[in-house]
């Protein structure tokens, strides 16, 4: 914000501070665990928007199967994971890249996968070994986004939740 408004008011600030509260009321909003994928990828309009300001050469695409919007999904879960793959996985390439969001109905379940042509991570195995032992411990670090999305699910679907994380380094 501090570098629109260097340049005195604009239309583009107007845009950016309507994005930030639309996605602040949504980020509050305790009403619902659940949403329908519609409302999910409304809300990430906004996010997608505001990071187009501070990180334009990142292109986010999204691809969601037909007859899928009304299908319930945790709220705020595409964000953190979506910020993950921005923060970590564009960090090494200066933040030019793409990263991709697939939601999928494979008949059975709906599959996420955020996918970012970003270096790879050194060692997936130890990352994912790490964060399940974390999950339950209370503290800070740099997976605090992945582990707040892993718990959410895991508390509210069990055993009918799977998470992974891949990658080719």
């Amino acid at each position: 914000l501090n570098t629109i408004m260097e340049h005195g008011p604009s239309d583009r600030l107007v845009i950016m501070l309507k994005n930030l509260s639309s996605s602040l009321k949504y980020s509050i909003n305790t009403d619902k665990v659940c949403v329908s994928i519609k409302e999910e990828l409304e809300f990430f309009e906004y996010y997608r928007k505001i990071i187009g300001y501070s990180y334009p050469s990142v292109k986010i695409n999204i691809f969601a199967d037909e007859g899928i919007e009304n299908y319930k999904i945790l709220r705020l879960c595409i964000q953190p994971l979506a910020e993950n793959s921005l923060l970590h996985g564009l960090k090494s390439k200066k933040y030019n890249g793409s990263i991709d969001i697939y939601i999928k109905d494979d008949g059975e379940n709906i599959r996420l996968e955020i996918i970012d042509d970003g270096e790879g991570i050194e060692n997936p195995d130890r990352l994912m070994k790490k964060l399940h032992e974390d999950l339950f411990e209370e503290s800070g670090g740099s997976e605090i986004g992945l582990k707040n999305v892993i718990l959410r699910f895991t508390i509210f679907f069990q055993d009918k939740f799977s998470f992974n994380i891949k990658s080719e380094k």
